[in-house]
């Protein structure tokens, strides 16, 4: 039988767009904490890929797609050509990251890295303690060096915090020493992996966190309720069929790992030679549309016992994966307690998070469910928006996750812009939108200062921008801290046959009524000459939304003149075009082309995209074939109030 199987030949859609290439495993490190280090002997320098053989694979693989790489080890700056392979990869490609301790970095290898945003490891915040874990006397002062020389060659550098054992004393010395050094920094590893070579163990195993550590370091968000939470326990590491451990691994990959004697992997923690591709016996071709789609089908016997995490209630909090499990247990399928213990941890932080970091709003028939990295506290949110709150989560769920910082947003991970108005920017890429704001300096260069990541069903969505204090003053009257909700509102309900009009919006004998018009058409004043007789849903901006019954009738908190909204509904029975008047009459109007200019005047409208525009005019259509309009002439007397009420009789009677 063939070794490779028919399915994964046709597995040709996936595109390996990021290569993760580890050039050596030698180091000049000794870190208590590695897994991976090789001794720096000749010996090993033998059996590692030659220079050409590198630039090969580069070659290969950039002519199937790869535009983004990772260099990392061991430590890559210890090979010789480094700078031969990396300045290769540079010139022919939107990205190259490098992992590096930086004790090697002299001033020609900073001016060399200026095309890419190295990761320097940083052991403690003191010679000793980094000295400590690296077993290398002076290598705390060679990594600030090397750092100084990137600095001095204009390299924006990010420095890779590596918590452990022998260093959490000093996590926030090594944060300030890191901001000190003008660097961006994050942390590292959190969980300290095993090894293949069992000696190494009882070292490593020495240098892990506690569960609570990991947790802290970690600082776990709070998830989403809403959805279906599958999608999250069958990423990476979760498997549909009983012993197919693989095949959530190896399916539509988009990334590669390529270790330094030329094999190729799906992932580097996989260490075992019958998952990995020789490219010095195939090309990389071969391995990416042949091989690793294979290993999908791979089957290992899974353990039946207590000990499978298959169907395990927390599993959306831990970080357990067929590969750790072999390198802690030697079984691809069985538990590691010690992630068990940290994924208790973290799901208690999560749920005691929630209570603080969410908030339920209701609008449109939508819940809108509110994430925060900070406290969602009483006094954040407005009054008005407030009024909005709700305990019940529906059944058509938008989320939103507020996060204070920008994160890196680089040209090739835009995608395709598809609107630029004023100071906004619409990219699409492989489904998702980005929806971007930005800021321009004296010489005309753009900074994104806001961004909203959303999903193509625009259901759940991801906010950044860099200012928490706006957001701890609270009172805010925007939940997607933009000017106006409307902005993204108007797009996620032109995908649920919905609209926000110009309008006021007003509770009638148990009917729905909008009132049509710009600012000083009269909405404020027929809302006032309603008074108690009706519910004011808002008397600036309401939502008419399509359901299978019929058209209904939403309020917004973007009121106008009067401050009261209310999130009521009703039945839109009617839509009222304003025309101020010295009379009051109601009229019925049947021009239907009339209608429709009428209500895209009134429209909110933006973002005008096609697609926007495809939903929106259909939906308005509709509208005027399934709900009466009128034209209403009305002075301040309030006898327009009757003349709508003999309208309603008339229409019932008639009905």
């Amino acid at each position: 039988m063939n070794r490779y199987s028919e399915t994964a030949r046709k597995i040709l859609l996936r595109l390996p767009i990021e290569g993760c290439l580890d050039l050596t495993y030698r180091c000049n490190n000794n870190c208590l904490h590695c897994w991976l280090i090789e001794p720096n002997t000749s010996h090993h320098v033998d059996l590692e890929l030659r220079t050409q053989e590198w630039l090969d694979i580069i070659d290969q693989a950039r002519g199937m797609g790869t535009r983004e790489w990772i260099l990392s080890g061991g430590e890559p700056m210890l090979r010789e050509d480094f700078l031969e392979i990396f300045g290769y990869i540079l010139r022919r490609s939107y990205s190259c990251i490098v992992n590096t301790n930086g004790t090697l970095i002299n001033e020609k290898t900073a001016r060399a890295l200026k095309g890419c945003r190295p990761l320097v490891a940083l052991y403690g915040a003191t010679p000793e303690v980094h000295d400590h874990i690296t077993r290398h006397p002076g290598s705390f002062a060679a990594t600030l060096e090397g750092m100084a020389r990137l600095r001095e060659a204009g390299v924006d550098s990010i420095i890779q915090i590596v918590p452990m054992k022998d260093n959490y004393h000093q996590k926030e010395e090594m944060i300030r020493l890191a901001l000190s050094l003008g660097s961006k920094w994050r942390f590292g590893v959190s969980f300290i992996h095993s090894s293949v070579h069992k000696k190494r163990n009882k070292q490593i195993l020495q240098q892990r966190l506690s569960p609570e550590q990991v947790v802290d370091v970690v600082d776990p968000q709070v998830q989403p309720e809403a959805g279906d939470r599958t999608a999250i326990r069958n990423s990476c590491g979760y498997w549909t069929d009983e012993d197919t451990v693989f095949r959530k691994c190896a399916e539509n990959l988009n990334s590669y790992h390529i270790d330094p004697y030329g094999k190729l992997g799906f992932c580097s923690l996989i260490k075992e030679d019958r998952l990995r591709f020789d490219l010095r016996s195939g090309s990389f071709q071969e391995g990416w549309e042949r091989f690793l789609p294979s290993l999908a089908h791979v089957r290992y016997r899974v353990e039946n016992s207590p000990f499978t995490c298959r169907d395990c209630k927390i599993a959306d909090s831990c970080e357990w994966c067929p590969a750790v499990a072999f390198l802690e247990t030697g079984s691809y399928s069985k538990r590691i307690n010690y992630l068990c213990q940290i994924a208790a941890v973290k799901k208690k932080v999560q749920n005691e998070r929630q209570k603080s970091h969410r908030r339920l709003y209701g609008v449109a028939g939508m819940t809108l469910e509110v994430l925060s990295d900070l406290p969602i506290t009483d006094s954040t949110f407005g009054p008005n928006i407030r009024r909005f709150e709700t305990t019940r989560m529906g059944s058509d769920v938008v989320t939103m996750h507020h996060h204070y910082y920008l994160p890196e947003f680089p040209e090739r991970q835009r995608g395709r812009l598809v609107l630029k108005t004023g100071n906004w920017r619409v990219y699409q890429k492989n489904g998702a939108w980005f929806y971007t704001q930005i800021t321009a300096d004296e010489n005309g260069k753009e900074t994104h200062n806001w961004i909203s990541a959303m999903n193509k069903e625009m259901n759940r969505f991801h906010i950044f921008q860099d200012n928490a204090e706006i957001f701890k003053l609270g009172h805010l009257n925007s939940i997607t801290r933009t000017a106006s909700d409307q902005i993204l509102l108007s797009q996620i309900l032109a995908r649920r046959q919905a609209c926000i009009m110009h309008s006021a919006g007003l509770i009638y004998r148990g009917k729905g009524l909008m009132f049509v018009g710009h600012a000083e058409a009269g909405k404020s004043t027929v809302s006032k000459l309603f008074g108690k007789k009706a519910e004011l849903l808002c008397d600036d901006r309401n939502i008419i939304r399509k359901w299978p019954n019929g058209f209904r009738l939403y309020g917004t908190w973007s009121h106008g003149e009067l401050p009261h909204v209310s999130p009521g509904e009703a039945p839109l029975s009617g839509i009222y075009f304003l025309e101020k008047s010295s009379s009051n009459s109601v009229t019925v109007v049947t021009d239907k082309k009339w209608i429709i200019r009428k209500l895209l005047a009134c429209l909110i409208k933006s973002f005008r995209q096609p697609e926007w525009w495809q939903n929106t005019l259909t939906l308005l259509e509709q509208v005027t074939l399934a709900v009466p309009c009128y034209r209403l002439q009305f002075d301040k007397s309030g006898r327009i109030v009757e003349e709508i009420d003999k309208q309603l009789l008339q229409k019932a009677e008639a009905a």
